[in-house]
């Protein structure tokens, strides 16, 4: 009875003992620094968009739209060279004034036409 099959027990089942050592993060792993903080808006973005926008729904049509384009020139000029955040909203506000005065210039020339015809309709 000697060469039958032989029963484990936990210790000889037992591995050697594993030593786990923790590694440090390579050196070129960034660390993270503090929040960087967001630029400034231009202010002169602003004013040229709320004015565009005034000149094109025609409750200050003609100067509305001059001094938004105008200021939205500038303002473009200003985010450039300071880094500034308002660019989209100074070419906004260009767009915009043009638009205003491309349709204030419809509207007298309709205007004027109404007022010709009319003119013209009654001798």
């Amino acid at each position: 009875m000697g060469g039958g099959i032989r029963a484990r027990t936990t210790r000889s089942l037992a591995r050697p003992h594993v030593r786990v050592i923790a590694v440090a993060p390579p050196p070129s792993t960034p660390t993270p620094g503090p929040a960087t903080r967001r630029p400034p808006l231009n202010n002169a973005s602003v004013f040229a968009l709320v004015l565009s926008l005034l000149g094109l729904a025609m409750l200050v049509p003609i100067a509305g739209s001059i001094i938004g384009i105008v200021f939205g020139n500038r303002a473009m000029d200003q985010v450039e060279q300071t880094g500034e955040r308002g660019g989209g909203m100074a070419q906004a506000a260009v767009i915009f004034g043009y638009f205003g005065l491309v349709t204030v210039g419809l509207v007298l020339a309709v205007f004027v036409v109404i007022v010709v015809l009319a003119k013209h309709a009654n001798p």
